[in-house]
């Protein structure tokens, strides 16, 4: 969508959806990595993996989410936020346990 108009309209949502929501700067990494191996899009890797692991996200569990193999997670909250997006991604919805622990 190379289209400027479409671009200023959509970068303050994009910022709130960043900075402006109470997740940790990790747990949005988490859940944009997760987004981004749902649609293959690999030119988010580019620049969400290493801003994944500057917020603290372990480089094993970035390549793992990659990989689609995300089963060992470091830290509960991260393991938490993968399983909820990638439930959504996979048109699960979200069942009433996992919503509690989110």
């Amino acid at each position: 969508m190379a289209s400027p108009g479409f671009a200023d309209r959509i970068e303050p949502v994009e910022e709130f959806l960043r900075h402006g929501v109470s997740l940790e700067e990790r747990l949005v990494e988490v859940a944009v990595l997760v987004v981004a191996k749902h649609w293959r899009a690999q030119y988010v890797w580019t620049s969400h993996g290493p801003a994944a692991e500057k917020a603290g996200v372990a480089p094993t569990i970035v390549e793992a989410i990659r990989a689609g193999d995300a089963t060992e997670f470091e830290q509960a909250d991260e393991a938490v936020c993968y399983r909820f997006c990638a439930s959504m991604m996979a048109g699960q919805g979200v069942d009433d346990s996992l919503w509690v622990e989110a």
